[in-house]
């Protein structure tokens, strides 16, 4: 059995008909990894996945290694699941309504040679949400949409000078979309989400947990992931409403960062 660099691993649920874009996307990255002489393997977790969610990722198999039937109805548990089976040095999380630049993989793998590999953290260079509706014209002769709610932003490396840990009290500065040596994974699962405790958001306390205890969160140049605003089922909208927030490190004490 050949080593495997990157296991890439994408989490399904009920995406149904955008998961179509988001696997042409996968593949075009894997496609490009392998050009460059990156073994990696496709991962697919369908988590409580509807049938037509699962119909379209398994019509994809040519290209994916190997698909998990899981029960978790979480998003830090279904990381999880899948990662026990993943073989690759490094790993990459991936949701299944979301597009990537096909860079992704390549940038984030050739960035962690020149570091500490089990101290990084990667993070896209660019962070870009989209509004499907942001291309509907029909209501308006205005070009772009003057209603538009699309956006984006530069993500910042934990060990920039204009970096403030304290941020991440209030706001997710990185996306879910990470790159890391397969033993900060093993070291830092994700939790499960625990709406009695109000926890319900698990990348931000991901986040929080590994920069509390000493994780570079570093930026691979040139890379892009691009997130579709949900109009309806956004977990993070759910998660306002019910007030749900992060839990803190046992040990945290916020002096330690001024």
């Amino acid at each position: 059995m050949s080593k495997v660099d990157v296991s890439a691993i994408a989490i399904f649920h009920n995406e149904k008909y955008y998961a179509i874009p988001a696997l042409k996307s996968l593949r075009e990255m894997v496609r490009y990894t392998r050009d460059a002489g990156i073994n990696v393997e496709v991962i697919a977790v369908l988590d409580k996945a509807d049938a037509l969610t699962a119909q379209i990722v398994k019509s994809n198999d040519d290209y994916i290694h190997t698909i998990i039937e899981a029960d978790c109805g979480d998003l830090g548990l279904s990381r999880n699941t899948a990662f026990s089976h993943s073989r690759g040095e490094y790993v990459t999380f991936f949701d299944g309504d979301d597009l990537w630049g096909e860079k992704w993989i390549v940038n984030s793998y050739n960035y962690l040679f020149n570091k500490d590999n089990e101290r990084t953290i990667i993070h896209p260079e660019y962070l870009m949400y989209f509004d499907e509706h942001d291309f509907d014209f029909s209501s308006t002769s205005s070009y772009p949409n003057l209603n538009a709610k699309s956006f984006w932003f530069r993500h910042i490396s934990s060990t920039h000078e204009n970096f403030d840990p304290r941020n991440l009290l209030m706001n997710n500065v990185w996306s879910a979309n990470s790159f890391a040596n397969k033993n900060v994974y093993k070291k830092f699962p994700y939790r499960a989400v625990d709406r009695l405790k109000g926890f319900g958001v698990e990348d931000w306390a991901w986040n929080l947990e590994t920069t509390w205890n000493d994780m570079n969160h570093e930026i691979a140049p040139n890379t892009v992931h691009i997130i579709r605003v949900k109009q309806h089922g956004s977990l993070g909208r759910q998660n306002m409403q019910e007030g749900l927030l992060l839990p803190l490190p046992e040990d945290f004490d916020i002096s330690r960062w001024g």
